[in-house]
């Protein structure tokens, strides 16, 4: 009997732990304050609603953000994204991005200069 409750103990500290090391998901709206390219690659964004740019992918390769739980960010998915925030830029449009990722703030004005992205959402209004 000792040994269960022993091993639900520590079953119960495992899924705490592991629940603490997820990752964070932030969600910022408002008109695309930035936009910026740097060699290898990346690919950098800020809205309106953010205080600082953020790392948002790679046109070289692969994207992956430490803590994502929807994988990695394909070169295609990141043209896509850019695609999409170059419109919204040019035609002033508001944006909604959700973002995940092992550093995400509490909030879209929290986040440390060049913090690596994934995007999980972007949606353009009309």
């Amino acid at each position: 009997m000792h040994r269960v409750y022993k091993g639900l103990f520590f079953g119960a500290i495992a899924s705490a732990i592991a629940f603490s090391v997820h990752a964070g998901t932030v969600t910022c709206e408002g008109t695309v304050a930035a936009l910026s390219y740097h060699q290898p690659g990346q690919l950098h964004l800020a809205l309106s609603s953010m205080n600082t740019i953020v790392k948002l992918c790679s046109t070289d390769q692969e994207w992956v953000t430490p803590g994502s739980l929807y994988g990695t960010t394909t070169i295609v998915s990141c043209m896509t994204i850019y695609s999409l925030a170059v419109a919204a830029k040019k035609s002033g449009t508001t944006v909604s991005i959700t973002f995940d990722g092992d550093q995400m703030p509490s909030s879209c004005t929290s986040f440390a200069a060049w913090t690596p992205v994934n995007v999980r959402y972007i949606h353009l209004y009309p």
